[in-house]
């Protein structure tokens, strides 16, 4: 008798646990200064609307961080094919300078 009295006990101090278990979740999405206020109502209101805008402006800084990889991204391959371009205006100079004294005169040559 005495161990169904237990196992009773037992069975209750875990159902309350569970309870206070539970209560304590709730209690961790709760701020402190929502507990504290005289107000804790409008203190709560006041932390959700400072949770969706932090929300928004986490959402945002995504965005933008995004965007700015893709730009870095975009600038990149610009700054290559500009690297590409000078370096064929070099060659390109290279080879009309290089026609240019198989043109010329040895007395021209002689000047240089």
């Amino acid at each position: 008798r005495s161990d169904k009295a237990g196992d009773r006990l037992r069975g209750e101090l875990h159902v309350h646990e569970d309870e206070l278990n539970a209560a304590r979740q709730k209690l961790q999405s709760v701020s402190a200064s929502s507990v504290l206020e005289d107000q804790p109502e409008d203190a709560l209101r006041k932390w959700r609307r400072e949770c969706v805008d932090m929300t928004e402006a986490s959402s945002e800084f995504d965005s933008s961080r995004i965007a700015c990889a893709e730009l870095a991204e975009r600038l990149g391959q610009r700054i290559g094919g500009l690297q590409e371009e000078v370096d064929r205006a070099k060659v390109a100079d290279r080879t009309l300078r290089m026609e240019h004294m198989t043109q010329m005169t040895p007395a021209e040559l002689s000047k240089l």
